[in-house]
């Protein structure tokens, strides 16, 4: 508590701790889902059962692992690092609900549902990308081609280092 009243100017650490375990642990939330009994004893929920790098994607299959982790695939998640209009999830993220006693005007629902369908659009969009991509063999391309000019690479440095080793 002593680090958590360093950020807090007005409150010492005991000042913190009561504060969180009225507000918190002791509150509306606090009161309906923390059980003192059970504390410390968390459920593991991951499943076990299944390979970390199991593809559901069969084009991805004969694709080494190592590939597909430098490619950035998230094997958990069955998608890559980074996916096409990578940051539409901003569009509603930043959304919020109003309070019980606010009512939202039209216009603002509206703007809401809009950014909400624009959103849908580029999700559907990113799924058609990924599935033409997986259908037309564009990542075994993309990774061949990195493969040769890998080699190619190799082969250049490797020359420069034989005539530097004729030269001297």
């Amino acid at each position: 508590w002593n680090d958590v009243s360093r950020y807090v100017d007005s409150k010492g650490p005991t000042e913190c701790r009561d504060v969180v375990n009225q507000n918190f642990v002791n509150g509306p939330i606090g009161s309906r889902t923390y059980v003192e009994a059970s504390r410390g004893n968390a459920v593991d929920h991951t499943n076990k059962q299944r390979p970390i790098l199991e593809r559901k994607d069969p084009e991805l299959t004969d694709i080494s692992s190592e590939d597909l982790l430098q490619l950035g695939w998230l094997p958990t998640r069955d998608e890559f690092e980074v996916e096409h209009c990578n940051s539409a999830e901003t569009l509603v993220s930043c959304l919020d609900q109003a309070k019980n006693d606010e009512v939202e005007e039209d216009v603002e629902v509206a703007l809401k549902l809009t950014h909400v369908e624009i959103y849908q659009n580029k999700l559907k969009e990113r799924a058609k990308r990924k599935e033409t991509a997986l259908e037309h063999g564009l990542i075994k391309q993309y990774l061949a081609e990195q493969m040769t000019g890998y080699a190619k690479q190799i082969k250049k440095q490797e020359k420069r280092w034989q005539i530097r080793a004729i030269g001297l």
